[in-house]
């Protein structure tokens, strides 16, 4: 069975289409209502459910290698992960936070100068 992070190819499944699903969902919000993107996450709420009912192959506990005292477990990796994750997520909140207060800033419109009441001051 494929694994990837340790996690199955099912669980990689569901967080993609979730993440990928909540992110439409709040791209159409603002443009067309709430009622259009809330098909998105119904979406993806379908997709779960066949996902979830969909037949599994048999776990067997007999078919995976036993742990030994051979067994590697790279136990100060662990936490390096864990802490690559924290890091990854606040990067992407802190980009997303300076893009909406940086790059998302509205022009307001500014008053041009009356031409004849510019000449005559001069």
């Amino acid at each position: 069975m494929a694994r990837i992070f340790g996690f199955g190819i099912g669980l990689i499944i569901l967080t993609t289409t979730w993440a990928i699903m909540v992110l439409l969902c709040l791209i159409f919000s603002r443009r067309k209502g709430f009622q259009v993107g809330f098909i998105y996450i119904v979406f993806a709420g379908i997709i779960t459910a066949i996902l979830h009912f969909w037949p599994k192959e048999p776990c067997n506990p007999a078919d995976e290698p036993p742990i030994t005292s051979e067994t590697v477990i790279d136990v100060p990796g662990i936490p390096r992960f864990i802490f690559a994750g924290i890091l990854l997520v606040a990067s992407i909140f802190s980009t997303v936070q300076w893009m909406a207060t940086n790059i998302a800033t509205p022009n307001y419109a500014k008053k041009i100068l009356n031409v004849r009441a510019h000449q005559t001051t001069q």
